[in-house]
């Protein structure tokens, strides 16, 4: 039976293991923001690159589902709120279910008015501004166009059997002429132009300035390492008070 107890150690290694890959991927991502200066398009060469400028659409824009604002990216997300069935010792309790995860991109570039580079949305780490949000529930009702979208596009609806369904709504949106920060590898199309995409660096496109960017990246670094230390030294300290 000794083997059982090897569950639970497991268990928080991995978490442990979790944790700090977490911070360290933070980590990397606050010291690249630092270690690159911001080029200009014209001058960029093969390499890791930060620029700023503004998005380009290489096509027509998408309209956002919630919002119906034209975009080169979105993406909708629709949360149900749900019940947990109590368990014969205690439990129970509601929590959110993501039922629709909706993410839509066309080709686009960025533009810094020196030139334009090409930006693979598909395969970017966005960290965007939180766009139009939304609930309906018990005492509040989906609005009709709303409530039309998801009957149409989705095959959902907010209203239940009797009352409406708790559901919280979420877009998160980027316009074509935004200002954005792109960081990653730059490479040479087949026709002669530049692209970024994923590299030996991480791929980031950002609406937030650079300073509120970095800040939320070390403060990601150090909530990694205080959750990885709570989960080694707790379970530490109570096993040392059981024994002792």
């Amino acid at each position: 039976m000794a083997w059982l107890l090897l569950i639970p150690v497991l268990a928080l290694l991995i978490l442990e293991v979790f944790f700090i890959y977490k911070a360290t991927a933070n980590r990397k991502r606050a010291t690249l923001m630092v270690s690159l200066r911001i080029a200009k398009i014209a001058e960029l060469g093969d390499g890791p690159a930060k620029v700023w400028g503004r998005i380009l659409a290489f096509g027509d824009s998408v309209p956002a589902p919630l919002s119906a604002r034209p975009c080169v990216y979105y993406r909708f997300q629709v949360e149900e709120k749900k019940t947990r069935h109590a368990l014969p010792h205690g439990g129970g309790g509601s929590y959110w279910k993501t039922v629709i995860n909706d993410v839509q991109s066309i080709p686009c570039g960025v533009d810094d008015g020196t030139g334009v580079a090409g930006l693979d949305l598909g395969g970017a780490e966005l960290v965007l501004k939180p766009g139009a949000q939304m609930r309906s529930g018990f005492f509040k009702d989906a609005p009709a166009e709303l409530e039309r979208l998801l009957n149409e596009r989705y095959d959902r609806s907010s209203q239940g059997l009797i009352f409406n369904k708790g559901m919280r709504y979420t877009e998160t949106l980027l316009e074509e002429g935004e200002e954005v920060l792109v960081v990653g590898r730059v490479k040479t199309t087949t026709g002669g132009n530049w692209q970024f995409g994923k590299g030996e660096v991480p791929f980031i496109v950002s609406n937030l300035r650079e300073e509120a960017l970095l800040s939320s990246y070390k403060r990601f670094v150090l909530f990694w390492l205080v959750v990885a230390v709570f989960v080694l030294v707790v379970p530490c300290l109570t096993l040392a008070w059981l024994l002792f």
